[in-house]
């Protein structure tokens, strides 16, 4: 391999560390995001469904993470309103079956914004694989059979 490829080498393997790999690694980390998101409503809406199953009468012990990982026991009396995190800092009392919708529909729409993203990742890790055979081919790598 001569100087100029060399430097071409080097660009392309630049270019791939800290461009591709760095926006690879946005991007998951974005979609993860989304996937706690996720979980965590879905884990209330298991909640809420034990709630609502539930007598009047009866009271529901259980463990409320007040984070990081830091839980205290908790008993939950009267369960017909309960505070739902909208968003953006927005909390409203919602009665159980109304929270209930509105978890189905949340879940929903944060899996329409997970779509795109993990669409963007497979597209980012075409890109690199893309970069890499050109580096192979640069570097006369003979290609694995």
């Amino acid at each position: 391999m001569d100087c100029s490829n060399a430097t071409v080498v080097e660009k392309y393997e630049t270019f791939l560390n800290e461009v591709l790999k760095r926006d690879l690694l946005i991007l998951n980390q974005q979609r993860d995001q989304f996937h706690i998101e996720i979980a965590e409503y879905i884990e209330l809406k298991d909640v809420l469904n034990k709630l609502n199953k539930l007598n009047k009468e009866e009271s529901l012990k259980t463990q409320v993470d007040l984070g990081h990982n830091f839980y205290c026991e908790a008993v939950i009396n009267q369960s017909q309103y309960i505070f739902v995190d909208l968003g953006l800092g927005c909390h409203l009392e919602l009665t159980v079956p109304e929270a209930l919708d509105f978890i189905e529909k949340k879940i929903k729409y944060l899996e329409t914004r997970v779509k795109p993203l993990t669409d963007k990742v497979l597209s980012q890790k075409a890109r690199i694989k893309i970069y890499l055979e050109g580096l192979r081919h640069l570097q006369n790598i003979p290609a694995n059979k």
